[in-house]
C-alpha cells in the first residue's frame, strides 16, 4: 500500500531562509511531509551549494515542485 500527500508548504515571511540551514559548507533543505494516513516524514537534503542565494533558489524551486503534485 502506497502512501499519497499533496503538498503544502508554510512559509515564515519574515525569515529568508526558512526550510534552509547551513551545515558546515554546504547549505540544506528540510520540510515535513503529511501523508493522507495521518503519518508525517520529515525530509532532510543537501542542497550542494555553499552560496546562501543560490541556496535560496533551490529551495524554492524544490518547494514549487512539491506543490505541483497529488501523490
Amino acid at each position: 500500500m502506497s502512501r499519497k500527500f499533496k503538498g503544502s508548504v508554510q512559509i515564515d515571511e519574515s525569515n529568508l531562509n526558512h526550510h534552509i540551514w547551513r551545515n558546515g559548507r554546504y547549505w540544506w533543505i528540510h520540510f515535513v511531509v503529511q501523508y493522507d494516513d495521518g503519518t508525517t516524514e520529515r525530509i532532510r537534503k543537501s542542497l550542494r551549494v555553499d552560496d546562501e542565494e543560490e541556496a535560496r533558489v533551490k529551495r524554492d524551486k524544490i518547494l514549487e515542485k512539491l506543490m505541483k503534485y497529488d501523490w
